[in-house]
């Protein structure tokens, strides 16, 4: 074609014709630098021609095109002349039409949404008359575009399905325009329309078009995978929201984009993933990190990045509540607010006012938080009529600040809650505001004065609703999330019925409001490891299918942590990861479309009844349960007489006790000044008479042994009980089979990167004593350790033990220095072990999450997940001499065939008695080791015994590593 052009024995008109063809073809070839280079040179060839100057500015328009392709920047003021120049030749009426297109589209970027569609209208009318079919679909996604943004939704749609319907006349699919209407229907529906259930689909589809259109290069891969996690978040599904919104961020960074808008609004949307997740302060660090693009794109580029600061500033505001900086979340706010006034753009204002609304509430100022209310009522009502679920937190808000000023009767609140609980209940994607709803009318209830019976029913009602929340959500990282949005509403409920209890007549039987109390501090701590084995499956092991979805969620397990270690920087294998994605993908899409047959109702654990617990103790044993709130702490105890629930007096105390002697106990200047517990204040009903005590902790107690507690006469509980620890009592003396397992297995691994002195000579010593199996150095592998484990009767672990502290499913032990070395939380409650018990001489094997796992989200548990039915585990690292004595003394009593809980017990006060040293009667040197789990005798008959008394002496090697650990 360009010898056409340049071929003078070819008359003038045919190579004029050539000459627009030829620029045309090139432009849409992205051939930029043939446009910019030879255009101009073949321009010159038509330089006396009557036609000159139209060539001159088809030309003109191309070359604009090519140089911002290049240069990523938008001259408005060239663009506006070069397509009123192209007005005035009707023979370019193609270029012409793509020049008013471009103008739409950049008057759009620029905020004039007004002359956008005009410039956009004009063109279409073009696009028409010239059959030009495909641009004229691009032009109605762009034209679905701006009606959104001037809220004109119905219009916005219209243009979406106009688009739709060109594309499907066309013989091949042109997969990026497809993609385009499918994403921007999702965010029509997501974001405009409210229902994220209905939008998800639309981005999937676009993924899949995108993928299709430009292979994994496409840089709108990140924008879909950051509008499913979006779609995601909004339907309560935070495992898919959080691998979708690091998958975005992933994505950029693999085709470098780090410093673009696109990276921007990623790291938003895992900021707000973040949120959900309870984890404010990093929600604020990643959302500064977008502003801070924006900025520098803003000034890079030119470009006027409005909306894009409005959204990053209302997200801010709402992390900054979080952290309780509310002067800060105040400032946010209304440079958002600011910000959407002067893009006339009600969506960011409608973000805005939310976030002001509540802000006034935590401030105690209904009056302001009023205004707010009817500003942001009046839009709503005009523009965001089907935007349901805003609709119902509008309601609930008003209900708030009524509730606040007295504005409504207590009658008035709970006639009108009972209404908007009953609507928001038979939805999915209002998870958070029915448990918001909930808890405003439980605090209604407390101050109302209501029958009891008004009371009781509320709180079942709470119950089934958690419940109904807990088995609609799939995955370990929505059960978390779950366990710890109901807080506060447990919180108050528990509260509830403290207070209904203090009545002097009852109208329901004391027994039966003890028992709500114990529900509602069970439920919050059930379905910690979701993934892990579950011995209540209702289908046979030889069942295929369930077979094939057993494997599938192990894989998956597998795959989403070999990419959480990518994605963290542990791992330099970041090529893989296209590779993993897509095996996730897959896997997701199977576990998702299996999972109603296997994982709701009948997996579902029959809630569990405090009476039933009781009737199976006798009558030296008690059981305990605490929740530890922000402003109280409860306590349930259990004996074979009746139980009781109490709200420990002075809780705000009770809570900077805890935190004071946690700091403590890891600083030996502080040992002197560690405050004492007293039991009577801590165990209101205990007594001398109780020998064994099964205590399910909370929150900062899990790093408190109770054994250091002490009665009036200072005599330390341990004394005369012994204390065992249990993550749930849905699992107190549970029906699992009895290990017939007797062989000990022990494992050590070499390392280059961690210290871990002695740990080989230990296990190999303790394998010649017992006839046991030694795995040491590259026989300690994690694949060895997943096949040998199943038929061990006793595990003995000398590795490393690394804690996550943000994500304990992380957590890990290490057989190897390579990442692939490690073994997850989440890939130990996989393993089908059959275990008498498991002895973790790993650093921070107990301790876990106080925030998501209260403390028992950690090795030690996912140890007991997996079918070991005892963990002994230390919540500190306990000195050598002092762990080799009190493990001497533990395996001692073990052998006399005493309970695990009163050979740990016995072995303390021998530790207590023998000691000369008066220092070392501090706790940190006994207190720290605790058994999790079944406390039963190990079984006498087992060969298990023969080592037991040998053992000894390999203790002093077993733990000396524990000095130079993490």
């Amino acid at each position: 074609m360009e010898e056409s052009i340049s071929d003078e024995s070819i008359d003038l008109e045919t190579r004029k014709k050539a000459f627009r063809l030829w620029a045309e073809l090139t432009h849409f070839a992205k051939g930029h630098a043939d446009i910019t280079g030879k255009g101009p040179r073949f321009l010159q060839i038509f330089q006396n021609d009557p036609e000159y100057l139209s060539l001159e500015a088809g030309l003109d328009y191309y070359v604009y095109m090519a140089e911002a392709s290049v240069s990523k920047i938008q001259n408005l003021e060239k663009l506006e002349a070069i397509t009123r120049k192209l007005e005035e030749y009707p023979e370019d009426k193609g270029v012409y039409s793509l020049a008013l297109d471009r103008l739409g589209r950049t008057y759009f970027d620029f905020n004039n949404y007004p002359l956008a569609m005009e410039n956009l209208r004009k063109a279409a009318g073009n696009f028409t008359e010239l059959d030009y079919k495909l641009i004229l679909s691009n032009n109605l996604t762009v034209q679905g575009v701006v009606q959104d943004a001037l809220e004109n939704f119905s219009q916005s749609a219209k243009a979406y399905e106009a688009s739709t319907q060109i594309l499907e006349q066309l013989e091949n699919e042109p997969y990026g325009t497809i993609s385009a209407n499918a994403y921007n229907l999702g965010l029509l529906y997501l974001d405009r329309l409210g229902d994220p259930e209905r939008a998800l689909p639309f981005f999937q589809k676009a993924l899949e078009n995108d993928r299709l259109d430009g292979g994994e290069t496409n840089s709108y891969l990140g924008d879909d995978y950051k509008m499913m996690s979006l779609a995601a978040l909004k339907m309560g599904d935070l495992s898919l929201a959080e691998s979708k919104a690091r998958r975005a961020v992933s994505h950029f960074e693999a085709i470098n984009l780090q410093s673009s808008i696109q990276m921007a609004t990623a790291k938003l949307q895992l900021a707000l993933v973040l949120h959900y997740r309870k984890k404010p302060e990093l929600a604020v660090e990643i959302v500064n990190e977008a502003l801070l693009i924006i900025e520098q794109v803003s000034a890079r580029q030119k470009s006027d990045l409005r909306r894009q600061q409005a959204q990053s500033y209302n997200q801010l505001g709402l992390h900054l509540i979080e952290t309780e900086e509310w002067k800060a979340a105040e400032i946010a706010y209304m440079k958002a607010l600011n910000l959407a006034d002067e893009l006339e753009r009600d969506i960011f204002k409608v973000e805005s006012l939310r976030g002001l609304i509540r802000l006034q509430l935590l401030n105690q100022n209904p009056e302001k938080a009023l205004e707010y209310w009817r500003t942001l009522d009046r839009i709503l009502l005009e523009k965001f009529q089907e935007a349901k679920i805003l609709l119902s937190e509008q309601r609930l808000n008003y209900l708030k600040i009524n509730f606040s000023s007295a504005g409504l009767s207590e009658e008035e609140l709970i006639y009108a809650l009972d209404i908007l609980i009953k609507e928001l209940a038979s939805s999915t994607t209002t998870q958070e505001l029915i448990l918001d709803a909930l808890q405003l009318k439980t605090t209604v209830l407390l101050q109302a004065e209501r029958s009891g019976f008004e009371s009781f029913k509320q709180i079942k009602s709470t119950l089934s609703q958690i419940r109904k929340i807990q088995n609609d959500k799939i995955g370990l990282i929505n059960s978390i999330a779950i366990n710890t949005s109901v807080r506060p509403l447990i919180e108050e409920s528990l509260f509830l019925i403290h207070h209904e209890l203090e009545k002097e007549n009852q109208q329901i039987h004391v027994s039966e409001w003890n028992d709500l109390a114990f529900q509602l501090m069970e439920i919050q701590k059930r379905v910690i490891f979701e993934t892990g084995r579950n011995r209540d499956y209702a289908y046979t092991e030889n069942s295929k299918k369930h077979q094939s979805y057993l494997s599938a969620k192990q894989s998956l397990v597998e795959v989403q942590i070999k990419i959480a270690a990518i994605q963290q920087g542990s791992s330099q294998s970041k090529e893989k990861l296209s590779s993993l994605y897509a095996s996730e993908d897959s896997l997701t899409a199977f576990v998702r479309s299996e999972a109603e047959l296997f994982e709701n109702e009948n997996l579902t654990k029959t809630p569990v009844n405090s009476g039933v617990v009781r009737r199976q103790l006798d009558s030296g044993e008690m059981l305990a349960a605490y929740f530890v709130g922000a402003k109280h702490i409860f306590l349930w105890t259990g004996k074979e007489s009746g139980d009781s629930f109490f709200l420990l007096d002075n809780s705000p105390d009770k809570i900077a006790q805890i935190e004071h002697w946690i700091n403590g106990i890891r600083d030996r200047k502080k040992w002197n000044s560690l405050p004492k517990f007293q039991s009577a204040e801590w165990i209101p009903s205990i007594n001398p008479k109780i020998t064994s005590l099964t205590v399910v902790p909370d929150g900062a107690l899990c790093q408190i042994p109770l054994e250091i507690f002490r009665n009036s006469a200072e005599d330390l509980l341990l004394q005369s009980t012994a204390i065992s620890y249990l993550p749930s009592f849905a699992s107190f003396r549970e029906n699992q089979t009895k290990s017939n397992q007797s062989t000990w297995k022990g494992f050590a691994p070499a390392y280059s990167n961690f210290e871990l002195p002695g740990n080989q000579q230990e296990v190999s010593l303790v394998k010649d004593l017992t006839g046991g199996m030694a795995f040491l150095d590259k026989a300690a592998s994690k694949e060895n350790f997943l096949e040998q484990a199943p038929t061990a009767g006793l595990i003995h672990l000398a590795v490393h033990g690394e804690l996550d502290p943000n994500s304990p499913n992380f957590s890990r032990l290490w057989f190897g220095d390579r990442e692939e070395d490690a073994l997850t939380a989440l890939e130990i409650t996989e393993v089908n072990l059959d275990a008498h018990l498991a002895v973790l001489s790993a650093c921070n094997s107990g301790v876990g999450d106080l925030e998501f796992g209260n403390g028992l989200l950690s090795l030690a548990q996912a140890f007991r997940t997996a079918g070991a039915t005892s963990t002994l585990m230390s919540l500190w690292e306990v000195p050598d001499r002092e762990t080799r004595d009190l493990m001497e003394g533990f395996y001692v009593y073990l052998q006399k065939g005493w309970t695990k809980d009163q050979a740990l017990r016995q072995a303390k006060l021998d530790y207590l008695e023998n000691v000369k040293d008066p220092a070392l009667l501090a706790p940190f040197f006994w207190a720290g080791f605790v058994v999790l789990g079944d406390v039963d005798p190990l079984n006498h008959g087992s060969p298990t015994w023969i080592w037991l008394g040998l053992i000894l002496l390999a203790i002093g090697v077993f733990f000396i590593w524990k000095k130079s650990g993490p």
